[in-house]
């Protein structure tokens, strides 16, 4: 497969409609959670406004 993607972009690049680049993506478990459930920070809601609890509240 990796071969096929060089070819691939080889020959982009050789009819000059592309060019080669590469993305890195930062992942870490807790933001990535966010796209699903939303960041996982303890909140307390009060009249349907969020609050952030204390930290000595925490378990």
């Amino acid at each position: 497969m990796h071969k096929a993607i060089d070819v691939a972009a080889n020959k982009l690049e050789e009819l000059g409609i592309g060019k080669r680049q590469v993305n890195y993506k930062m992942r870490d478990a807790g933001w990535s959670r966010q796209r699903y459930w939303g960041e996982p920070f303890p909140v307390v809601f009060k009249d349907d406004v969020p609050y952030a609890m204390k930290e000595s509240e925490l378990p």
